[in-house]
């Protein structure tokens, strides 16, 4: 964000709507600041995760990211060319903000004062506020009712499965004013990548690369056979293809491909993903790529091998290496991509929660390679005292009576960060049974075992990072 040097200043009071005691934001914002940053700004101070869309509604004038209206069924205005002067806001005016079309979190806004710049002070700045947001996913104003009784009883049946889903507490009053000015002085003055909107570079770390021949005279002749029909690649391949044949912008908002490019791909993927998901009679559409596991792992792996630059507002385009990349051999790519992913980019991108913080510890990774390395090719493994053991060896603390809804959240992180992109990479190839949910009965991990090709590929791992 370039910062703009007001004339004026906004002091402006956001409220989320419709729940009591009231969750609300105080802020200073230029006069310069246009809608698209106040909507990033609104994000940031209270705590959303910028995973849906967004509209502002302003004297019956919808403004937003065009982007999310690619079928411009939704008369949007680009909120990227309205400030808030432009728009001749007062004292006293008031207009919404709606984030996430189906919980629908409105926001009523009020321009409570407009007044000269302080020398001194730094905008964007909140001022004040009171308690916490509510979960992303909770359901609206009445699933967060739900979610609160549920939470604060014991004895409630869903009181477990809510704390599970939500990653072991929460506290409804909570809010930290420090916290917020620093997100916000970081987003204003630093050009901060935040990594809830830009995932892709700020998880990328730096290269270590394996070496291509030594890899390919590893090879059995079953491994190569299994690479050349080896669906993770095709998909790369199908990605980086339908980039170079289609202008794809990131999203305004996150950076994201847009609906109709993750639409466009998943349809040249070798298994289509599911793009829908229906529960008895009700149908529910994806929010953004990162709804669609299989395509954000393909565009994670991508950026962090360096085959494709781009983010928000940027076109998605394939790189030089990327070009390379189409060109080599599919044993080539194949180690192109595992390398990426086991040097270059942190695992806690595919970790749909925050039980292990910012970090994995550096050990996690060898610690991994060397317990997978001791299991016997073919047999199967136990989930749950794989995991217990690498807990273990890593030097994390795992009390005998921790509780239940936390074990899961753990077990869960692991599945994301180590068993699912192993899986994806074939050297892992999990089993899984059915468990009863608090909404419908789920696929639980409860197996897995080393395939021929991954302990291939483990014993030419280990000779390399010795």
């Amino acid at each position: 964000m370039k910062i703009k040097e007001p004339q004026k200043v906004c002091q402006i009071k956001i409220t989320l709507n419709y729940i009591s005691p009231a969750i609300w934001r105080r802020i200073w914002v230029s006069e310069k600041t246009t809608l698209f940053e106040l909507h990033e700004i609104i994000q940031i101070i209270f705590g959303w995760q910028d995973y849906h869309l967004h509209e502002f509604t302003i004297n019956d004038i919808r403004y937003g990211d065009l982007e999310s209206d690619e079928y411009e069924e939704m008369d949007l205005q680009d909120e990227m060319n309205y400030t808030l002067k432009k728009l001749r806001l007062n004292e006293g005016s008031h207009f919404s903000y709606r984030y996430d079309f189906g919980d629908s979190w409105d926001h009523a806004i009020l321009i409570e004062k407009i007044m000269p710049v302080e020398k001194g002070v730094s905008y964007p700045q909140c001022i004040k506020g009171k308690r916490a947001r509510p979960p992303e996913d909770v359901g609206g104003v009445g699933g967060y009712a739900d979610f609160l009784e549920a939470i604060h009883d014991p004895l409630h049946e869903e009181h477990d499965c809510y704390l599970a889903w939500v990653g072991g507490a929460f506290d409804p009053e909570a809010f930290n004013l420090k916290e917020v000015n620093q997100r916000l002085y970081q987003y204003a003055y630093q050009d901060w990548p935040r990594d809830l909107v830009a995932p892709y570079n700020a998880w990328i770390s730096p290269a270590r690369l394996l070496d291509q021949t030594q890899w390919e005279e590893s090879l059995t002749e079953s491994d190569k056979a299994t690479l050349q029909a080896f669906p993770l690649v095709k998909d790369v391949v199908a990605f980086l293809t339908y980039l170079i044949e289609n202008k794809v912008r990131g999203t305004q908002s996150a950076g994201n491909l847009t609906r109709k490019a993750v639409e466009g791909i998943a349809a040249r993927f070798v298994k289509s993903p599911e793009l829908d998901t229906r529960i008895e009679d009700m149908v529910f559409h994806y929010r953004n790529e990162n709804d669609i596991v299989e395509i954000y792992f393909v565009h994670v792996l991508a950026q962090g091998a360096g085959l494709i630059s781009g983010g928000r507002g940027l076109r998605w385009q394939v790189t030089p290496a990327g070009e390379a990349f189409l060109s080599s051999s599919v044993l080539h790519q194949f180690l192109i991509l595992f390398e990426a992913w086991w040097f270059r980019i942190n695992w806690l991108i595919t970790c749909s929660n925050n039980v292990f913080g910012t970090y994995l510890p550096e050990s996690l990774s060898k610690t991994v390679l060397k317990l997978l390395r001791d299991l016997q090719t073919g047999s199967k493994v136990e989930f749950e005292p794989f995991v217990n053991l690498l807990i273990e060896k890593v030097g994390w603390t795992w009390s005998t009576n921790e509780p239940d809804h936390i074990r899961k959240v753990v077990y869960w992180g692991i599945e994301e960060t180590v068993i699912n992109p192993l899986a994806n990479f074939g050297v892992l190839l999990p089993q899984y049974e059915k468990e009863p949910g608090f909404l419908l009965p789920h696929d639980k991990l409860s197996t897995f075992y080393v395939t021929e090709f991954g302990r291939d590929l483990l014993e030419f791992l280990t000779l390399n990072t010795k």
